[in-house]
C-alpha cells in the first residue's frame, strides 16, 4: 500500500479546526492526475493541493488544487495554506526572499510574504485581473438565493465575474439579508440557461463588526 503523507490546515482563522480547512501534499510529481482527484474526494475538503516540480525557470513549483468534484485553475485560501506550508516546513527555498511564484492553471501566482520567523507572516497572494462578463436578471437571482428583489443592491450590478474562476457576484442591500440567503442550486439549470456557472459570492457594505472597514465602491 503506498503511504502520503499531508499537511492539514486552517486558513483565514487562529482558531483550531475555524476557518477554511485545506490539505496539501508535498510530493505532488509522484501522484497521478486520476489519483489526486480521488484523494481530494476521499478527504471531502472544500479542497486539496498537490505541490509538483515547476513547470518554468521562474517559479518555485507547481500547485494543483481539487475539489472533490473537480480541479481549478486557481482559488485563494489554497494557494495561503500552500505558501505558509511550502515556508513552515522548507519544503523549498524560495527563489525570491520575499515571495513565491506558483504555476497554475491561470498562469503564474505570486505569494508574497513579509517573514518566515517564528513563522510565516504577512502573506498575500497576487491574482489575475477581473474579467466582466454576463449581467444577470436580479428577481432569477434573488429568487434562487430565496430572497426578496429588493434584497438586492439596486445601484450594482449582478454579474459574472472571474479572476480564474468565475463567480456571480450578488450585491446585497444588508447583513440581515446575507444572513437569510439560502441557495437553492436545483432550480439554476431552469432559471440559468446557458449559463454554466453555479458558484455564488454575496457581498454588502455593511460591516459585521465595527472595527472593520467599509467597502469603498466609488
Amino acid at each position: 500500500m503506498t503511504e502520503l503523507n499531508y499537511y492539514l490546515l486552517d486558513v483565514f482563522t487562529d482558531t483550531p479546526f475555524g476557518g477554511n480547512p485545506l490539505a496539501v501534499f508535498p510530493h505532488g510529481d509522484d501522484i497521478s492526475t486520476a489519483s489526486m482527484q480521488k484523494i481530494a474526494n476521499e478527504l471531502n475538503l472544500s479542497e486539496t493541493t498537490f505541490i509538483q516540480s515547476a513547470k518554468t525557470p521562474e517559479s518555485d513549483c507547481t500547485v494543483r488544487i481539487f475539489t472533490p468534484l473537480r480541479e481549478l485553475p486557481m482559488a485563494g485560501h489554497p494557494n495561503l495554506g500552500t505558501a505558509y506550508t511550502i515556508l513552515k516546513h522548507g519544503l523549498l527555498q524560495p527563489k525570491n526572499k520575499d515571495s513565491l511564484l506558483f504555476d497554475e492553471g491561470v498562469g503564474p501566482i505570486r505569494v508574497d510574504f513579509k517573514s518566515t520567523k517564528p513563522e510565516p507572516m504577512g502573506l498575500m497572494m497576487h491574482q489575475p485581473l477581473p474579467e466582466f462578463s454576463d449581467t444577470l436578471d436580479k428577481g432569477t437571482i434573488a429568487e434562487l438565493l430565496s430572497l426578496n428583489p429588493q434584497d438586492i443592491d439596486s445601484d450594482l450590478p449582478v454579474q459574472i465575474v472571474s479572476c480564474g474562476v468565475p463567480y456571480i457576484v450578488v450585491p446585497l442591500s444588508s447583513l440581515e439579508a446575507i444572513k437569510r440567503a439560502s441557495l437553492q442550486l436545483n432550480l439554476a439549470d431552469a432559471k440559468l440557461p446557458g449559463i454554466e456557472c453555479r458558484e455564488f459570492f454575496l457581498f454588502t457594505e455593511e460591516t459585521e463588526f465595527p472595527e472593520s472597514d467599509p467597502m469603498s465602491l466609488s
